[in-house]
């Protein structure tokens, strides 16, 4: 059989597993916290400053009206980000063409170096003319005494392959009271409900996002110029290799227009997987500890050529 036919073959019965329900998998390994580089910061362009040509996802989305989105974003090194890609993780609360953002990323471009950063990002035209990353424009407001700074450093150690697994825990939610969307960061305690309030988007921003989401979505991303092949994702290791190898989302949350926090069923939620050969997502998986979650990811060297 080809090589091409057995990776058909093999992604088909991948397809099929998850066709079956899987509930009380729980998966748990040793987990901690990250943290930041202290009082590091980096100039930020307003504008992405490469011109991507290839963008691959692998994650999950679910549509409705929503006030919120939230998860555990297991945090991993990424090496072999070239000069003009980009590799991320985050979650993401949209209305047509505009978003609010928030997650971990490499990007060179951006940062003139290779360091693992916090990002946010908002736009309300899909990133045509509005919206930046992190606070080098009016948008997102950075709140006092934060525990993380958008395009901070995170600092090592990171997940370690078949070891010690790391993670951030962020919350987008729009506030009841204000209407802005806030962000939280949840991993490291703090006085709001055990969370730290990191900033948040004016609703004055926004037209659609103003009163709701459309979709929110949990989702890794490569990004690269056509000169140069993909960057890896996640942990670099394909989906399929599950607990401690592959990169995940865990207790992942949507919230209701009450702000009623929900666990989003697998027939709730989309997956995507839109170049299989590079990378791809697992089930939608339940557990006692981790709620609803998945795997995503895979290796650097991909060629759309």
């Amino acid at each position: 059989m080809a090589s091409k036919d057995v990776f058909v073959f093999a992604f088909l019965l991948f397809i099929a597993f998850c066709s079956v329900p899987i509930r009380g998998r729980d998966l748990s390994k040793r987990v901690g916290t990250i943290t930041l580089v202290q009082g590091e910061n980096s100039s930020l362009s307003v504008k992405s400053p490469i011109a991507f040509h290839h963008i691959h996802t692998a994650g999950y989305f679910a549509l409705g009206k929503w006030h919120g989105v939230g998860a555990r974003i297991n945090v991993w090194g990424i090496p072999g980000v070239q000069a003009q890609s980009m590799s991320s993780a985050f979650i993401a609360a949209r209305n047509q063409g505009e978003m609010v953002a928030a997650g971990i990323h490499v990007y060179p471009g951006l940062y003139k170096n290779k360091d693992l950063r916090f990002f946010t990002y908002w736009t309300t035209d899909d990133g045509v003319l509005t919206g930046c990353y992190n606070t080098n424009c009016k948008g997102f407001i950075a709140a006092d005494g934060a525990n993380a700074r958008p395009g901070q450093a995170l600092a090592p150690p990171f997940s370690v392959y078949n070891g010690e697994q790391k993670y951030i825990t962020l919350r987008i939610k729009k506030d009841e009271q204000t209407g802005d969307w806030s962000l939280y960061r949840e991993d490291q305690g703090g006085p709001i409900g055990g969370m730290t309030l990191l900033g948040w988007w004016p609703k004055t921003l926004f037209k659609g996002l103003s009163d709701y989401a459309t979709k929110i979505e949990w989702k890794g991303q490569a990004s690269y110029h056509f000169e140069e092949k993909s960057p890896p994702m996640g942990s670099g290791h394909h989906a399929e290799e599950y607990e401690g190898k592959s990169a995940f989302f865990k207790n992942i949350l949507g919230f209701d227009l009450r702000g009623k926090s929900i666990d989003p069923q697998a027939n709730d939620v989309t997956r995507i997987i839109d170049k299989p050969e590079c990378y791809d997502t697992s089930c939608w998986f339940k557990g006692k500890h981790d709620g609803c979650y998945f795997f995503y990811g895979g290796p650097s060297g991909c060629s759309d050529k």
